[in-house]
């Protein structure tokens, strides 16, 4: 299967010889253990040799500096595997090299100047721990500046980040950026996501340029599977953007953190949400109708967005314009207000008068296939998006995002099979009166006979993508120390999906 806009695995695997030509090697963060005192050298203080890891072709290569009154001396280095440690070199320098690596293997190293003529030997560095693999797929590296950590999702932190192809076919790339966290509970798992902000506007990956990216990184869908279906359900409906996707593996502070998913920020601009974007003097006339981009989220007061809730308590985070301005929060707000007044209102389904004044039918069509076919969790819950263009006298539905959630998983709210209403039935009050509408229900069975061929293709799609994936996902299991269930197959994605089909569709042909 060729490259394609979509998403890139790695369609080239890179030439091996021995380890492997290109062979990479990364590291897991460090641990200090206190130093003993001993005679010899002056005792450095804690952690002064500050021994580190340079990763080549099958080699981990170790750095460290000379501490405080020992320039000159003699090193002893140590690694270990398993239990117990095992001498590497006595040398001179202030580097050694090991090169009996495996694949998907953990090391640890240390080191302490050597006893010497009538002085002891001085005390061991804090170990360092290094995880050594080698990446399959478009490696992104991010260096913050001192090895900072990324602490939260506020507070950008100021770093490097370079992409090597690694024989996918794509253009290198290096640039300074800022990264910080990012997601809501996605951000409490081991396995932390992070927005990047490239210092300049760039394209990467051959994804239009910008400077606002995202590293999902699909802790709880460890098919790296289920977002690929999704945007490839959005791809083939009318709604106006679908993001565009690369899987790559990262390589943060030296250390493999496994496989993520490059894409763009979901964010106003031309190759983004293409809608006008606002200015804080954009406050009265056309010019305070758009362009409004709006995401349902229950999360609204616990993450102290800014935002409403309607007279059915539904959440809405305005998040753009960002910051709006109080006129601008007053018309969106009231403009929301209508559309659901008018849904609850006696003539609902009146196409003049009812709800389909406010909102386009076509797109809210197309957003409900979507979120249906993939049974996805967070629907009128989260990352339920639409806008209000300037100038449109309705709300538009999308883009989609966040489907780690969906297609089975055993790792949501509840392991839902394939059979079965979901996103029609869920408890939420926009979509509950919508589904009221016998027209509106007959023009889904239509659009869904016009999409079940797209549709029908993503299976075939993920099978091959899977297989593709498959020695980088074994990669991202041993780093993150889990076992990958039945439900992270790619068969069972495939069987699910057909068996999903096959059932919406002998329900619409009998029970709109």
């Amino acid at each position: 299967m060729e490259p394609t806009e979509r998403f890139a695995p790695a369609r080239a695997r890179r030439a091996r010889t021995g380890r492997g030509s290109r062979a990479v090697a990364v590291l897991v963060a460090a641990t200090l253990i206190a130093l003993a005192a001993a005679c010899g050298p002056p005792e450095p203080p804690k952690d002064a040799y500050g021994l580190r890891t340079v990763l080549g072709d099958g080699e981990i290569v170790l750095e460290w500096s000379a501490p405080p009154g020992a320039a000159g001396a003699t090193y002893e280095v140590q690694y270990g595997v398993g239990a117990g440690w095992l001498p590497l070199t006595t040398t001179t320098d202030t580097t050694a090299t090991f090169s009996d690596v495996q694949e998907r293997s953990t090391y640890w190293f240390r080191v302490r100047t050597a006893a010497q003529a009538g002085k002891s030997a001085g005390s061991w560095s804090p170990a360092v721990t290094a995880y050594y693999v080698e990446p399959v797929l478009p490696i992104v590296r991010i260096d913050t500046n001192g090895a900072a950590p990324i602490l939260d999702r506020d507070n950008y932190v100021p770093g490097t980040i370079s992409i090597d192809p690694n024989g996918s076919g794509y253009a290198a790339y290096s640039g300074t950026m800022g990264i910080r966290g990012r997601g809501n509970s996605t951000w409490a798992y081991p396995k932390k996501p992070y927005r990047v902000k490239l210092d300049t506007k760039s394209p990467i990956m051959g994804i239009a340029a910008e400077r606002d990216w995202v590293l999902l990184a699909n802790y709880l869908d460890r098919s790296q599977l289920r977002t690929v279906a999704a945007m490839e359900a959005s791809r083939a409906t009318d709604m106006a953007y679908t993001p565009t996707l690369r899987h790559v593996e990262v390589i943060l502070n030296g250390r493999y953190d496994g496989v993520y998913v490059l894409t763009q920020h979901n964010e106003v601009g031309p190759d983004r949400v293409d809608i006008t974007e606002m200015e804080p003097e954009d406050i009265a006339g056309e010019e305070l109708t758009g362009g409004y981009r709006l995401e349902i989220d229950a999360r609204l007061e616990e993450n102290n967005e800014p935002g409403f809730r309607t007279g059915k308590n539904v959440p809405v985070v305005i998040k753009d314009p960002d910051p709006a301005a109080p006129q601008q929060r007053t018309y969106i707000r009231q403009f929301v207000q209508a559309f659901e007044d008018a849904l609850f209102s006696p003539g609902f389904r009146d196409p003049n008068t009812g709800w389909r004044k406010y909102a386009d039918e076509r797109t809210f069509i197309d957003h409900y296939l979507v979120h249906e076919l993939t049974r996805n969790q967070d629907y009128f819950f989260s990352s339920t998006f639409f806008t209000k263009e300037r100038g449109d006298d309705k709300i538009r539905f999308g883009p989609v995002w966040d489907f780690d959630n969906s297609m089975g998983t055993i790792r949501g709210a509840g392991e839902f099979p394939p059979e079965g209403w979901f996103a029609r039935t869920r408890p939420r009050p926009w979509i509950n009166r919508i589904f009221q509408d016998e027209t509106l229900r007959q023009e889904i069975v239509e659009r869904w006979n016009e999409l079940k061929p797209a549709f029908e293709a993503i299976p075939p799609l993920l099978a091959d993508l899977g297989e593709e994936l498959e020695e980088a996902v074994l990669n991202d299991a041993a780093r993150w120390g889990y076992e990958p269930h039945e439900t992270d197959e790619p068969g069972f994605l495939v069987d699910w999906l057909n068996t999903r089909i096959a059932w919406i569709d002998q329900e619409l042909a009998t029970a709109p």
